[in-house]
């Protein structure tokens, strides 16, 4: 890792079979970040070593500490394999740490529920936007795989009806090993017709690729996104395309 550098396992959480990517409550989240000596006045910058420039983790940490209240996050661009391709030193090395004082509070502005979402296929307040790759969305892939690796079901293909598909793939500069520039994704987002313009919720499978281009939607201008996501009882596309495979939610 980094020097310096702490740990915070994003995907602690009380996960179960139907929600095995939970969010974790508002007390194990406060308990985990004051553990590592994070405190409200602190910058957070988050990384990690996942897929696509480390951004398939490293955005929902952010969007973990956005929704518990704690707007000073920033993510490292790259993540850790950008950081060892330019020849900084990592380490094997804990740091040691005092506690923070950190106070977690529930911010309602990043998360959206399924009834939000129900509800929005007539209001049309915001634009849902899949983060999946298209050939989820257009259902040209069966996403039976996901059985033995995330979820203990099938996940159908195809999308929410009025929802338009940004892949999280095509938000990264994979020989770079960093985000687009602001142009590309501008010009990204377009294109799959992602108008800034409008309030926007991102969703993908689980809670992962989603937080990104959340973020990234962010960092392009839009100040009102959020995330539609598990959070106990509350469901996520997973759980959508069990009980909303004939509605018109599909």
């Amino acid at each position: 890792h980094i020097p310096g550098a702490v740990f915070i396992d994003v995907m602690e959480a009380d996960h179960t079979d139907l929600y095995p990517r939970n969010i974790p409550s508002i007390e194990v989240f406060e308990r985990k970040v004051q553990e590592v000596g994070i405190g409200n006045d602190s910058h957070v910058i988050v990384y990690s070593d996942t897929d696509n420039a480390g951004y398939f983790m490293s955005g929902r940490g952010w969007w973990n500490f956005k929704i518990f209240g704690h707007d000073k996050v920033s993510i490292l661009d790259g993540g850790l394999q950008k950081w060892k391709s330019l020849g900084y030193h990592s380490t094997a090395d804990i740091p040691s740490v005092q506690k923070g004082l950190f106070k977690a509070k529930w911010n309602p502005k990043y998360y959206r529920t399924l009834e939000d979402v129900k509800k929005n296929i007539n209001s049309n307040e915001f634009l849902v936007c899949d983060s999946r790759p298209s050939t989820s969305y257009l259902e040209q892939e069966s996403l039976s795989f996901l059985t033995t690796f995330y979820y203990p079901f099938i996940i159908s293909a195809g999308h929410m009806q009025g929802a338009v598909n940004v892949p999280f793939g095509n938000l990264v500069n994979k020989e770079t090993l960093t985000l687009k520039s602001r142009e590309q994704l501008l010009q990204e987002m377009k294109a799959s017709g992602m108008d800034l313009s409008k309030p926007v919720v991102t969703h993908c499978n689980g809670g992962m690729s989603s937080c990104t281009l959340a973020f990234v939607a962010e960092l392009c201008g839009n100040p009102d996104v959020a995330v539609y996501h598990v959070c106990r009882p509350l469901d996520t596309f997973m759980m959508l395309s069990q009980r909303c495979a004939a509605s018109k939610l599909r």
